[in-house]
């Protein structure tokens, strides 16, 4: 729609059936200035109806988690130890139970690879695996044994995935009414 000096006042999208499906209304000053915008009309994503700006934060949004869950995996990597003397692998998921899949991937490289473990102290493998046996070391409970058995690098993409959640949550000047 234009006003009486053929000013845009709404701008629509329309299916090619003509169904609206989403758009926005401006006001004009004396100056011909746009003063202001009103909510989007129609259906659909918010921060779609604002066009490419939105379409670029909405991406730096979702490259930012993807970095934080990147880094914090690259952290958990690093916490999950590296094979060294006094150090031994911690399955997650045992090789007894990996080999019934028939696969030599699940076996051979997810098996020993830090994405299904962590390389621990003797002591500590003992107190988390039930058939490691070292020193009379007491177990852990079970479901202290299994939150242990996780590997690290998991821990660290559930730490970056919330913390670059949380630092972007609600910074949105497309969400500001």
């Amino acid at each position: 729609m234009h006003d009486i000096m053929d000013r845009v006042t709404d701008i629509s999208w329309r299916t090619t059936s003509g169904a609206a499906i989403g758009g926005f209304e401006y006001e004009y000053d004396a100056a011909g200035r746009i003063v202001s915008r009103s909510h989007p009309i129609g259906v659909g994503d918010r921060l779609a109806s604002y066009g490419m700006a939105a379409t670029a934060y909405a991406a730096g949004v979702y490259t930012g988690v993807g970095y934080d869950i990147a880094l914090g995996a690259t952290g958990g990597w690093a916490a999950g130890g590296t094979k060294a003397a006094g150090k031994e692998f911690s399955h997650w998921i045992p090789n007894r139970v990996l080999k019934r899949s028939g696969s030599d991937f699940w076996v051979k490289k997810f098996g020993r690879s830090k994405f299904n473990g962590n390389y621990v102290t003797p002591t500590r493998h003992a107190q988390h695996d039930p058939f490691r046996h070292y020193n009379s070391t007491v177990k852990f409970h079970a479901l202290k044994r299994q939150i242990d058995r996780v590997p690290r690098v998991y821990y660290g993409s559930l730490t970056g995935c919330i913390a670059g959640s949380l630092s972007g949550a609600g910074s949105s000047e497309y969400d500001k009414d």
